[in-house]
């Protein structure tokens, strides 16, 4: 994973995350823990010795939050959210950049960072008719969004679908969405 875009989409360079972060001098120094969002339950103590691990090399204090998936949903749709942190999964079954870039630069993204530049890009995308042009486009989002560290991609996941011999005349529709009967 060299880009944060999937692999399949103009732009998406496969490959290992580069691990080329530096420790960040413009860290709030407040004191005041990151708020974590945790709606996994079963995971809460092994998240909380991960932070635990976090602070005491980074000096950076992030508290691990129980935030069930009815509360993560509300939060999502907030803003300011109730969160600083959460691990968002984002799929992408078919190359499609809108979908893909809406919860970092929508109205109603994900995360309460402003980033301009990529915002006023995610506009330009969708107006954009020539191909060609907007996918150049969604390259400058993903390379700005890396660079404000906003999206740390952890891995990318190819999946193999077996299906058993006896389905005949299988068909999964366009864009692989729909699945045998």
């Amino acid at each position: 994973i060299q880009t944060i875009l999937p692999i399949g989409m103009p732009g998406a360079d496969p490959g290992l995350p580069k691990q080329n972060c530096k420790k960040i001098e413009v860290l709030d120094k407040s004191g005041v823990a990151l708020k974590f969002a945790d709606w996994r339950g079963e995971s809460m103590e092994a998240l909380r010795q991960v932070m635990r691990d976090v602070e005491s090399r980074s000096g950076v204090a992030i508290s691990v939050e129980d935030f069930p998936p009815e509360k993560f949903d509300r939060g999502v749709l907030v803003s300011p959210h109730p969160y600083n942190l959460s691990v968002l999964v984002v799929d992408a079954m078919r190359p499609n950049d809108t979908a893909f870039l809406s919860p970092f630069c929508s109205n109603n993204k994900c995360f309460d960072v402003n980033i301009p530049v990529a915002e006023r890009g995610y506009e330009r995308m969708l107006t954009e008719e020539n191909q060609e042009i907007r996918d150049a486009i969604s390259v400058d989002i993903a390379r700005e969004l890396s660079k404000e560290y906003v999206v740390l991609p952890l891995y990318q996941n190819v999946r193999k679908l077996y299906y058993p011999k006896e389905i005949k005349q299988l068909g999964v529709g366009r864009g692989f969405l729909q699945y045998p009967e």
